[in-house]
């Protein structure tokens, strides 16, 4: 055991603890491994990097909280030792093994102190929240094979939460992540490119993604697919997406498990979008609980004006980027079933002739349509790509290029009506595509 205030650490909340918490890090380390320890107790700190063998363990009462002082956060680096992410991060690690973090403690990003508003949202309280200063990460992790993150609480991310890069045999369990509720790029946990990952027993609240999994151009370049997650008994809140794959898929994602989670007022509950030339495939949803809705936006300014999502429950979309042509990706094997879910949207399927979704199952699914938010229904969303937001009536189940669509047993019934909604299910340039199991009760 290694306890930081043994190594020079104080709890005053304001001392750079960093270099105090090295030292217990690296002698732990030294040793052939074992737990450094956080006593209960508030302890302000820069960049820590963890090491092979080292389990940072926050004991019930303390407190971590990372610096926004860009003079006291590393950039994270790349193999050949050149910068290539300048927002930095405050707990790191990078190419070791056998690393945990753990505890009852709380790891504190500041999140506060960087989100503010700025009025476009119309004074709805739902609109992306604007952003200043240095924002870093609160976890960087990349190439880590054995990796654990258990019981510890994480509040008020300024930027991305849990970013896994390239890591395998991945646990994160009991972890719950309070982040604003409207907050910008401030996802949970974000598996990329990693292999053998799963996510249990986890709490998140989000403003960005409360989980994505993707395979980004330079992650995929180095580690190569995005294969076997597991994701199971979380609850998700988030202005975005519960789950999403995407957006960025220059590499393949195979073999994605999501079950028995609890979707809260997301904007979406399963999400995937191909727009980088990547497969999606083997995915299995089944027994998500819930309910999604639609935000209010922040008006035309440039930065961060809308969440995606109109209360879709499933919204699965292969389209170009704007100002791009050709194949977008490929969406194909993928199993929805046994979820109930209260819904503003449709079921959304759309692929584009050059990117066709194929072999799509809902199978067991319970669809309430009611009103819950502020937003009137009427509109498609296929952000991020040359087709936008546009006007639509809002069918049950809308299928666009989609090959060997599967419908057993969805149940659509209405909690009120809205001109917008519509008791069909429409489908165009499909091939194979049985919508009969669709029925309106």
């Amino acid at each position: 055991m290694f306890t930081i205030t043994d190594f020079g650490a104080v709890p005053d909340g304001t001392t750079n603890n960093a270099p105090a918490i090295m030292r217990a890090i690296r002698s732990c380390h030294a040793a052939g491994g074992g737990v450094v320890r956080v006593p209960a107790g508030a302890f302000f700190s820069g960049t820590i990097r963890l090491l092979s063998g080292v389990e940072l363990h926050l004991e019930e009462g303390a407190h971590l909280i990372g610096s926004l002082n860009p003079e006291e956060i590393e950039n994270t680096p790349s193999p050949d030792s050149q910068v290539k992410d300048v927002s930095g991060f405050f707990i790191g690690a990078f190419g070791a093994k056998n690393v945990a973090i753990t505890g009852k403690g709380v790891i504190d990003g500041q999140g506060e102190r960087v989100f503010f508003e700025d009025g476009s949202d119309e004074g709805t309280g739902e609109g992306p929240k604007m952003s200043s200063g240095f924002r870093p990460r609160m976890f960087s992790l990349e190439g880590v094979k054995g990796l654990r993150v258990e019981g510890v609480t994480i509040q008020d991310s300024p930027l991305w939460t849990l970013h896994l890069a390239g890591c395998e045999d991945v646990l994160i369990r009991g972890v719950t992540i309070r982040n604003d509720p409207r907050g910008t790029n401030n996802d949970g946990i974000d598996p990329d490119a990693c292999k053998r990952v799963l996510i249990e027993d986890c709490d998140i609240t989000s403003g960005d993604d409360a989980i994505t999994i993707k395979c980004s151009k330079s992650s995929y370049e180095q580690y190569g697919p995005c294969e076997d997650i597991e994701i199971r008994n979380c609850r998700l809140a988030s202005h975005d997406s519960a789950v999403k794959i995407g957006t960025e898929n220059t590499g393949d994602v195979r073999r994605v498990h999501v079950h028995h989670c609890e979707i809260r007022d997301c904007s979406r509950a399963f999400t995937v979008l191909a727009r980088d030339g990547g497969t999606v495939e083997d995915i299995h949803v089944h027994h998500l609980v819930g309910a999604v809705r639609a935000y209010h936006g922040a008006g035309n300014r440039a930065f961060m004006p809308d969440w995606w999502g109109k209360g879709e429950a499933f919204c699965l979309s292969a389209t170009p980027r704007p100002g791009k042509t050709g194949c977008a990706g490929h969406i194909q094997n993928v199993r929805l079933e046994d979820c109930d879910l209260a819904v503003e949207s449709s079921v959304f399927l759309a692929g584009e002739e050059e990117s066709l979704l194929e072999a799509i199952t809902l199978r067991d699914i319970r669809l309430t349509f009611r009103r819950q938010g502020t937003q009137e229904p009427g509109t498609f969303d296929e952000q991020p790509s040359g087709r936008r937001k546009y006007a639509h009536i809002i069918p049950a189940l809308y299928a666009r290029r989609v090959k060997g669509l599967v419908t057993e047993n969805v149940s659509v019934c209405y909690n009120g009506e809205a001109d917008a909604w519509q008791r069909v299910c429409q489908a165009e340039d499909c091939e194979e595509a049985d919508v009969s199991g669709v029925r309106f009760v």
